[in-house]
């Protein structure tokens, strides 16, 4: 690719590369969707709680370690440059931040509504 989406494309890092991404497709966090008002106008107050379930934090960082070994792999020697994103192997506390600091969504998360409450 000519060039890396960074941040929700916020940042745009030119130059050709590869990314690879990881998803968790069942979590057990349970995130909120609330009303600030009864003007349908208003936005909603959205909080996906994130890792709220501790399950959560535990396989995706299994699929990050993962992704890191099949990133540094032989098959990727010869075309592999800087990486932008190093985590040192085996400091469980910087890959758990770094996962929390570029966590966001992918697809349209399920909806689980909860009359009455």
């Amino acid at each position: 690719m000519p060039a890396i989406a960074d941040n929700h494309a916020r940042t745009i890092n030119f130059g050709h590369g590869y990314s690879c991404h990881i998803t968790l497709l069942r979590p057990e966090s349970i995130g909120e969707i609330k009303l600030h008002s009864n003007n349908p106008e208003d936005s909603l107050a959205i909080d996906p709680t994130f890792f709220s379930h501790e399950n959560d934090m535990i396989i995706i960082k299994r699929g990050a370690q993962k992704m890191q070994a099949i990133l540094e792999g032989k098959p990727f020697t010869p075309i592999r440059k800087n990486m932008l994103y190093l985590v040192e192997k085996g400091n469980d506390e910087q890959l758990e931040q770094d996962i929390r600091n570029r966590t966001g969504t992918s697809t349209t998360p399920v909806v689980l509504v909860k009359w009455g409450q």
